[in-house]
């Protein structure tokens, strides 16, 4: 009778079918494979072939956040959606995007609600194609196509509530078509600033501002970010017209004086407030519009030459229920 050698034993028992993890019913399996990272999923997939099926589970794609990485062409990136991506899919953070990935969205997942495009450059990329059906919205760029803002044009974002876009020239023209999504209820621009001299060509100036403020009157969060053309008339237009804010973030926005900002004490439903940046208002202002925002429990604000550590000490000495923040907000939230 032959025996089996030890070493022979020792790969016998290795053999995946018969190995403890293997074992394990599919809805285990499933919730443990919710756990890797989108790289250790694909590996895990070349296991064996239930692995590569279980993996291709609705409930392991609800999410999904695809990260940056120099190997991956556009082809490799567009056979793994095609592969994985369902209906089940419901938010989804792309590094690097294409018009067919943007196209196989619209086609295999109409429950995306949320996406977000960090790719430096969308050139080449059309908007059109974004998925109607999306709620909020981040566009992390600092190019993007000739008229990036076409799917705003056509009323394609019929439901959006939250639009976040990096958009260093900014136009009036853009602005106007933002105006046009009335469902937004939480806006982010940043680094507003407008490269255009000639206003014909769509400078980006209070005008333009003040469509988007009249226009967007159900605005609960409105966050700029370096937005050199918005000024006291702009303050004035934010008290008057959005009077349902309760987050405003004016950063690094320094042509605000003492007569804009007592322009917010209309906004009574104010929770956030974040000057930070250097906006050149006085304490004594600063204190009487505080007085008047009885809802108002964070107060952002950098000790500035305008504002020191004294004046900030008085202020939460008075108004006990504010917290009041001297660090950089917005890269808390970038955090």
């Amino acid at each position: 009778m032959l025996r089996r050698s030890p070493r022979l034993k020792a790969k016998a028992s290795l053999v995946p079918s018969e190995s403890g993890v293997c074992r394990l019913p599919d809805e285990s399996l499933i919730h443990i494979f919710s756990f890797l990272s989108i790289k250790s999923r694909c590996r895990s997939a070349r296991v064996c072939r239930r692995w590569s099926s279980l993996m291709k589970d609705k409930h392991l794609w609800k999410d999904a956040h695809i990260p940056a990485s120099r190997k991956s062409s556009l082809t490799k990136i567009l056979l793994f959606m095609q592969t994985y991506f369902t209906d089940a899919l419901e938010t989804l953070t792309l590094y690097r995007a294409s018009n067919k990935m943007l196209q196989l969205l619209n086609k295999q997942c109409p429950r995306l609600t949320k996406l977000s495009i960090k790719g430096k450059d969308l050139k080449t990329t059309d908007l059109s194609f974004l998925p109607p059906y999306l709620m909020e919205l981040h566009l992390g760029s600092y190019q993007f196509a000739a008229n990036w803002y076409c799917p705003l044009t056509q009323g394609l974002l019929f439901q959006i509530e939250k639009l976040e876009v990096f958009c260093p020239n900014i136009t009036n023209n853009t602005l106007g078509h933002l105006a046009t999504l009335r469902t937004l209820k939480s806006l982010q621009l940043v680094s507003c600033r407008s490269s255009v001299v000639d206003e014909s060509e769509g400078t980006y100036t209070e005008r333009g501002f003040t469509c988007l403020v009249q226009q967007l009157t159900e605005l609960r969060v409105l966050r700029f970010q370096q937005c050199s053309q918005i000024s006291d008339t702009a303050f004035f237009k934010i008290g008057n017209s959005l009077t349902k804010l309760e987050d405003l973030t004016l950063h690094y926005c320094c042509n605000i004086t003492d007569v804009g900002l007592k322009h917010l004490k209309n906004l009574q439903a104010l929770k956030i407030l974040d000057l930070g940046g250097g906006t050149p208002v006085s304490p004594e202002a600063l204190i009487e519009v505080l007085g008047c925002l009885k809802s108002l429990l964070e107060l952002w604000i950098f000790d500035t030459e305008y504002i020191r550590q004294q004046h900030i000490a008085q202020i939460e000495e008075m108004f006990p229920r504010l917290t009041v923040c001297v660090q950089d907000r917005w890269e808390c939230m970038e955090v």
